[in-house]
């Protein structure tokens, strides 16, 4: 797991230092304030060799059409990420990664550069006001520092026919999800991760853990609708019923179970808006199981919030443990000052709950 981690020229982040992550962190702050920033930071991290993902995140907020065949003199896909859209910065994030004992610094470098030329079509001509038969386009170009195998300097690659990544990079080491309140995981991928973990055994798991926010559930089968395969629930009636039905929180909650399990060791959940979907009374049972799936598998959990009862809940599931597995949590919060500089807080667990017992501001 990720112990540490560095930001530099992300978003609205020029430089963030976190000096302590631990197996599940629970991260608020006032809006804009760099929560989900965090998570992206840790997304790049986990996916060296693969600088389009740097467009995904875009996607994760909500943007999910991105112009591959942008016009002439318009800014790059990614110029959001960097600060004040200043694309002469490169982006750099850094942490710590703890396994078997070892500790190792991984880091990836991203930056724009020149592109290379490309033909224009009579189309383009035309967009263009005939000018010129020649494009230059800007690639990102993503360079990989302590992941063993990726020594190349890996880029998207942007022409006519759409884009690319270049050279191939090897498998990524770790596994990572990242689930964003804004857009819902597809039907499709979830039903994959479902039929991979069936196969494994994890059936009851899930199962049991859905049963937190609908006890009527009663197994989940996997059933192919027109070319599409999709989970439905055994609520005991005479139709089984599509998951993505059954409302919000049912369907997160099976999102996150899905991604602990799917993730395994060494991998990573960010999860962003943890209470997204899921009425206050079962964040308890939500956060306790979250625990309890991450410690056992050994993923690291990445969450935010914008919810008090969602920090009691975390902060809840933390003190039914041993002292010494307490300081596998971390709590922390984001704060942004009047001249635009982000720092992370971190709390252990006396200030914590002297904060939540004093009625103190939290969020």
């Amino acid at each position: 797991m990720f112990t540490n981690l560095t930001i530099e020229n992300l978003r609205s982040i020029t430089r963030l230092e976190i000096e302590r992550l631990g197996q599940v962190n629970l991260v608020t702050g006032r809006n804009s304030a760099g929560k989900t920033t965090v998570l992206e930071a840790l997304w790049l991290l986990a996916s060296p060799g693969h600088p389009g993902n740097a467009i995904r995140l875009n996607g994760f907020r909500g943007m999910n059409i991105v112009e591959i065949r942008e016009a002439l003199g318009s800014e790059s896909p990614w110029a959001s990420l960097f600060p004040t859209y200043d694309t002469s910065r490169a982006i750099r994030i850094a942490a710590t990664l703890r396994g078997d004992g070892r500790e190792s610094r991984r880091a990836v470098t991203l930056r724009e550069v020149a592109g290379s030329t490309t033909a224009l079509s009579t189309g383009d001509l035309v967009a263009n006001g005939g000018s010129s038969s020649i494009a230059t386009r800007p690639d990102l170009t993503m360079t990989v520092e302590g992941y063993s195998g990726f020594d190349a300097e890996y880029r998207i690659l942007f022409g006519l026919a759409g884009a690319e990544e270049a050279p191939k990079a090897p498998p990524v080491p770790l596994r990572a999800i990242f689930l964003h309140a804004r857009t819902d995981e597809s039907v499709e991928a979830m039903a994959q991760r479902y039929s991979e973990l069936v196969a494994g055994g994890r059936e009851a798991t899930i199962v049991d853990a859905l049963r937190l926010i609908d006890p009527t559930i009663l197994g989940l089968r996997l059933l192919t609708a027109g070319a599409q395969a999709v989970v439905h629930a055994d609520v005991g009636g005479p139709h089984l019923i599509a998951l993505p039905l059954m409302g919000g929180g049912t369907w997160r909650l099976f999102a996150i179970v899905v991604a602990l399990l799917w993730c395994g060791k060494g991998g990573l959940l960010l999860l962003d808006e943890a209470e997204y979907g899921v009425h206050f009374s079962v964040l308890p049972k939500l956060w306790r199981t979250i625990d309890r799936l991450a410690r056992e598998h050994r993923v690291q959990v990445v969450a935010t919030t914008h919810s008090r009862e969602c920090v009691e809940a975390a902060f809840e599931a933390q003190e039914s443990k041993l002292v010494t597995d307490r300081d596998e949590f971390v709590f922390m919060r984001m704060n942004r000052d009047s001249a635009g500089v982000v720092s992370a807080v971190s709390y252990d667990s006396g200030t914590l709950r002297a904060a939540l017992e004093g009625d103190l501001e939290v969020r």
